[in-house]
């Protein structure tokens, strides 16, 4: 009797004991609360107007608060980040040019950070840039994003960069640079061990209109 009366007392105590420990540990903070939620929503399997509008309210205010709190730079540039191609995503290509070129901004406080993480923001607002037929604007950071890429072949979604470039090219009556990009772009997609061949089939649609062009 006086053993179950210890063990009852022992579990009593370890429950109270994690009970105090849960209810001590700090939530987390509310950037970080808005940008989990902003994810969630962005990525419901059927979305509607009313996710949209909630997953960007939400991505907003955890950009927000951390240009006004600069509480932590690395967050800031990913949500920056997420907030611009959310944007995109939505056809707003106007706003996530703000958004993109904000990430630039933070960049420039990351003193310890790969020049790689600047590929996919300056692609995305080359994209915005050529979506409003600003194509000196989209030219300008889509080279910066190549002159990366050749320091860091391995950075992701580099195919797609290659195709973009080669759509330029080819707008432009150059047909001949546009045919090397589409190689480049379908040469970096296949080299992987597992891609979208759908890719594969716009890229090399894209090679074939190049190609009738020079006859």
């Amino acid at each position: 009797m006086c053993w179950d009366r210890l063990f009852g007392s022992l579990v009593a105590l370890i429950i109270l004991f994690t009970s105090s420990a849960f209810a001590q540990r700090p939530a987390p903070p509310d950037y970080k609360r808005s940008f989990a939620l902003a994810e969630k929503l962005s990525n419901v399997e059927h979305p509607t107007s009313e996710t949209d509008r909630q997953a960007l309210d939400a991505y907003i205010k955890a950009v927000n608060i951390l240009n006004r709190t600069k509480e932590n730079p690395f967050f800031l540039f990913k949500a920056s980040v997420s907030t611009g191609t959310f944007l995109q995503v939505l056809g707003r290509y106007k706003e996530s040019i703000f958004y993109f070129r904000n990430a630039f901004l933070v960049r420039l406080k990351l003193k310890n950070a790969p020049d790689s993480i600047m590929f996919r923001p300056l692609v995305y607002c080359g994209n915005s840039y050529y979506e409003l037929d600003m194509l000196d604007s989209a030219r300008i950071l889509y080279k910066k994003a190549e002159n990366i890429a050749d320091a860091y072949p391995k950075v992701g979604e580099l195919e797609r960069l290659y195709n973009t470039l080669g759509v330029i090219a080819y707008s432009t009556g150059n047909y001949s640079k546009s045919i090397t990009y589409y190689h480049k772009a379908i040469s970096t997609l296949t080299s992987r061990h597992h891609y979208d061949r759908t890719f594969l089939v716009y890229y090399k649609i894209n090679l074939a209109s190049a190609y009738r062009k020079l006859k």
